[in-house]
């Protein structure tokens, strides 16, 4: 209880992921300009690897020709060269864009571009894209809030839908319950998916979502198939940018993006203040059954923090995201002396503090009388819950607060701004326990 008894009074930050990202006014027109070269905005012609498609794209391929040199995001058209038919694409992709701003959706013009898909692809998709169909999670519902085009959205699957049509789950995803579902998000049915007037899919990866087409298919009944993160590493914020661009909503993913940018810029400021954060250990886990590690966003994210993840060490495949508490008991009780349990359920905002404590208790039973009841966590009840339908900056922020309480970090401020600015809810009263939940703050 070392570290939740400075906690108990409910003062946990949010702020965001580890990799601080700096963030300058180098372009007028924008008014911001983040200087992330991570490659967040993949489509192919970003030759300067930022999260802008630009006139600096058009220079930095221009030198690229001179020096005859090669990177796969200058070569727009995959020909495996850097030539003229680069830069005259790139253009034809600025001046479109630029074109269609702000013209109705029946008088754009369409352009097949190249982009990297999440599973490391590059597939054809055709800009930009008037109507959505969401087969993926609700993270996708969170993106589409966050960069402001909620109505764009016009069917969802089985999975999401829950969450727009639970009454436990309705104030943040109530733009979202009057949409049809296409079904199952791994197989959804795809006669609903051809009826519909929708032009795009948001369908993630492979592995998990719209597994009934051909694979490696761009398009299916005439609609493109975008193969885009939302959970996977952590890829957030390149969800929202790559959604964005073929959208058009390039201005509300900036700001989203800017948001999270400083989010984790204010948080990895304070975490660089911390020595020896391997020091502290923790164990993330979605369910008493269920831990997370590598490739799962939330784990992705948490590891960012420089605490040592202990289902990391467990899961050394950085392709999986995660394994059964039950089937990997021994290698998790060899840890005993981990300092902290991260529970990421869903912890809904109509939840009352009576309601959240009872979450937390069914958990911390169902630990106690486990597979793992031995860990000096599960015996001294050093387990929070941090609520799972927050942008990754958030879980991040939080978590960092919880392990390294002396981070100076307002987390609150930071989810009401969320709330307030990325998101459709309306008429929510703030409660703290509904984002984070340390024993004895409710």
């Amino acid at each position: 209880m070392k570290i939740l008894a400075i906690l108990a009074a409910a003062i946990v930050v949010v702020a965001g992921a580890s990799a601080v990202v700096l963030l300058n006014n180098d372009d007028d027109d924008k008014g911001y300009y983040s200087s992330n070269s991570d490659c967040r905005l993949q489509v192919l012609g970003n030759a300067d690897k930022n999260d802008y498609l630009d006139d600096n794209d058009v220079t930095k391929i221009k030198e690229m020709i001179s020096s005859n040199t090669y990177d796969q995001m200058a070569d727009a058209n995959n020909d495996g060269k850097v030539d003229e038919t680069d830069l005259d694409l790139v253009q034809k992709m600025i001046n479109l864009k630029k074109s269609n701003s702000g013209k109705a959706d029946s008088e754009k013009e369409s352009m097949t571009v190249k982009y990297i898909t999440v599973n490391n692809d590059i597939r054809d998709a055709v800009y930009p894209v008037n109507k959505l169909i969401v087969v993926n999670t609700q993270r996708v519902l969170d993106i589409c809030m966050g960069i402001g085009i909620s109505d764009r959205v016009v069917a969802t699957n089985d999975y999401a839908n829950q969450y727009a049509t639970n009454i436990d789950s309705q104030y943040m995803y109530k733009a979202f319950a009057s949409l049809p579902s296409v079904g199952d998000r791994k197989t959804p049915d795809l006669e609903s998916i051809a009826k519909s007037d929708a032009d795009a899919i948001y369908a993630g990866s492979e592995k998990y979502y719209l597994t009934n087409v051909d694979s490696g298919a761009t398009s299916y009944a005439g609609k493109t198939i975008l193969r885009l993160a939302s959970w996977e590493n952590g890829g957030y914020a390149n969800g929202a940018l790559m959604i964005a661009f073929f959208t058009d909503a390039d201005e509300g993913a900036e700001k989203f993006v800017r948001w999270m940018d400083s989010v984790e810029s204010k948080v990895g400021s304070e975490l660089s203040k911390v020595s020896d954060k391997s020091s502290t250990s923790f164990l993330n886990v979605s369910s008493a059954t269920y831990f997370g590690a590598q490739a799962d966003g939330v784990a992705t994210t948490l590891t960012k923090i420089g605490a040592t993840n202990i289902g990391n060490a467990i899961i050394t495949n950085t392709s999986k995201v995660g394994g059964s508490v039950t089937t990997y008991a021994e290698d998790i009780n060899k840890h005993a002396d981990m300092d902290l349990i991260i529970y990421t359920p869903y912890m809904y905002l109509n939840y009352s503090d009576e309601q959240v404590k009872e979450k937390y208790n069914t958990f911390y039973s169902s630990l106690s009388t486990g597979k793992i009841s031995a860990l000096d966590a599960v015996k001294n009840q050093d387990i929070v819950m941090i609520n799972y339908e927050l942008p990754f900056c958030l879980v991040y922020a939080i978590a960092a607060k919880i392990l390294f309480p002396d981070i100076d970090v307002d987390v609150d401020g930071m989810i009401k701004e969320y709330i307030d600015d990325y998101t459709d809810v309306e008429g929510y009263t703030y409660n703290p326990n509904h984002f984070y939940y340390v024993p004895g703050s409710a």
